[in-house]
């Protein structure tokens, strides 16, 4: 067994205290006549050792309660000059901490009680013969019986009181600490569970999407290199699944049919592989309902502009809607649009088509496409050397 500490010690030896007490009481009440009369004065004698016990050991509990190590935490200055709890500002949510109203409470009973108790000395005797007086006939109403009934209050109250008042400031302060640890468990407990749920909800997602991931490239790899000419991926599902992937498939994406687009567009023999691209494209453009991606667009109309039967109508609707994405070609570049928008208009140019001279308002936007085209030196060559360019130019006399 562990050995008792000096203030155990102290709590076993005031519990004896009481029982011999008690026993006394006993001692006292085997004097009278009858036994009714025994039952009376050892029941009374009891009764005020019971309500001095519990009435000492209530403010034994109030004098021990341990003070919460804790303190309210200070404001910090804001850059915008306002006050906001430290804890707020680190955690910007609600912080919680033990409530502190009995201590509150206990601090204040015991310097009341004491404030009190001191003003009324010179009153206390007058009030103890007035209690020995008042319990008096259910002791036996015998000449000590004052004397018992002031003794009985005293000697109980100090005992009731150094017992609690030991007992809470040895266990009372654990048991507390045992409740917050407990507390404090169980919410790390289903913090922890939330944090898996989560992580695992992210681990599914991503699996999931890894999966959704993968069938967008193998489509597009499908669509790109098909076993045939009719082994053609719809554009439904070439929508759905584009629209479906990552952001970063996206991207993949994109390159893999941009470069199939570049590499083949020039060999008439490899047009047919490059119009594969042009479903790519419109899936594309299909999952930026927001028109964030001018590149979707304008690859589009290179594409239409470029396959075997251009559609130079199509063709010039993307590469005006990539321009209006891109904005300012002087901060973004991309004057390939403005050049192949304005071959894409002499083509559509039905005057043009039958060797007339342009309508004034086709003739200006044609100009200002090329005018905007030739800001690029590589595009003034090839401006220079088109022969179609050349043929309007000449037909128009434009320069």
């Amino acid at each position: 067994m562990n050995a008792k500490t000096p203030s155990q010690k102290a709590i076993l030896a005031l519990t004896i205290f009481i029982l011999i007490g008690c026993a006394t009481i006993l001692v006292y009440a085997l004097q009278t006549s009858s036994f009714a009369k025994f039952v009376s004065v050892f029941g009374i004698g009891l009764f005020i050792a019971g309500a001095s016990v519990i009435t000492g050991s209530l403010l034994g509990f109030l004098f021990g309660i341990p003070k919460t190590l804790q303190q309210e935490k200070p404001d910090r200055p804001t850059t915008d000059g306002s006050n906001k709890q430290e804890d707020a500002a680190e955690n910007n949510g609600v912080s919680y901490q033990a409530n502190t109203n009995l201590e509150q409470i206990s601090d204040w009973l015991t310097k009341i009680l004491v404030g009190v108790g001191l003003t009324q000395l010179n009153s206390l005797p007058g009030a103890l013969r007035s209690f020995g007086a008042f319990v008096s006939p259910g002791l036996g109403n015998k000449p000590e019986s004052p004397i018992l009934g002031v003794v009985i209050l005293f000697f109980f109250f100090v005992c009731g009181f150094l017992v609690s008042y030991l007992w809470t400031r040895l266990y009372f302060g654990n048991e507390l600490k045992k409740a917050d640890m407990e507390i404090a468990n169980e919410q790390k407990i289903a913090e922890n569970k939330i944090k898996i749920a989560e992580v695992e909800s992210k681990v599914n997602e991503r699996e999931k999407q890894e999966k959704i991931d993968e069938k967008a490239i193998m489509l597009v790899q499908r669509q790109l290199n098909p076993a045939s000419d009719t082994d053609q991926v719809p554009q439904k599902e070439l929508d759905e699944a584009i629209k479906a992937a990552s952001s970063k498939i996206k991207v993949q994406i994109y390159y893999l049919a941009q470069n199939n687009r570049s590499e083949n567009w020039q060999d008439p023999a490899a047009k047919i592989i490059m119009e594969r691209s042009i479903p790519i494209f419109r899936a594309l453009i299909a999952s930026d309902p927001d028109d964030n991606y001018h590149l979707n667009h304008g690859q589009l109309g290179f594409a239409l502009k470029d396959q075997r039967q251009p559609n130079f109508k199509e063709a010039e609707s993307e590469l005006t809607k990539a321009i209006e994405i891109r904005g300012s070609w002087k901060e973004e570049g991309w004057l390939f649009y403005e050049f192949n928008r304005a071959l894409c208009r002499i083509n559509n140019d039905e005057s043009f088509l039958e060797d007339m001279v342009s309508k004034p308002e086709i003739k200006k936007i044609i100009n200002e496409d090329l005018k905007t085209a030739e800001n690029a030196s590589t595009l003034g060559e090839l401006i220079s050397k088109d022969p179609t360019i050349q043929k309007w130019r000449s037909l128009n006399k434009a320069k």
